[in-house]
């Protein structure tokens, strides 16, 4: 019952936001799409957290990379998705020029997909129970670390588009 009660209060916040930003004067711009990936993202998180709530797969998920992913997921890119929207809403008023536009959607969409790349397969490799703070792992999950590798590259990637639209 309690996990019943945690899906409708999240299903509830959820919508909250997306009213919010569908009546609220959104247009298609940089910071609204930093603020939609945030939404989904945190949303994503918050429900590999309800998984966590359950006892039974809290035992067996504890301290392996499932738990990772999850928290990466709710609070790193959080907080780098709402900054970058915050920077986008306030760069024009603050520096007097503005923003390339095109550039700022290719670089959430390179930010989007590459940060996704990185701690979704998290979840995967913690699933089988791939322990955190382990250097040496099974061959088994080479593949999943090969996946991040490229998401931290794609990463890489977008915060360059980044210093290229700062310059």
């Amino acid at each position: 019952m309690l996990i019943l009660e945690l899906i409708l209060q999240w299903l509830l916040l959820l919508f909250s936001w997306i009213t919010t930003l569908w009546t609220g004067t959104s247009y298609k711009s940089t910071p609204i799409l930093f603020a939609m990936g945030f939404l989904f993202l945190f949303t994503f998180g918050g429900f590999t957290g309800l998984i966590l709530a359950s006892a039974a797969l809290d035992i067996s998920f504890h301290d392996s990379y499932f738990v990772v992913g999850h928290f990466h997921y709710v609070l790193s890119l959080g907080a780098v998705y709402s900054i970058f929207a915050g920077f986008y809403h306030w760069f024009t008023i603050i520096t007097g020029t503005f923003y390339n536009e095109y550039a700022g959607i290719l670089h959430f969409i390179t930010f989007f997909i590459s940060s996704n790349l990185v701690f979704f397969p998290m979840h995967l490799a913690g699933i089988p129970g791939h322990p955190r703070r382990i250097s040496d792992y099974p061959t088994i999950f080479y593949r999943l670390h090969f996946i991040e590798s490229i998401g931290t590259l794609g990463v890489l990637l977008s915060l360059f588009i980044f210093i290229f639209i700062l310059l």
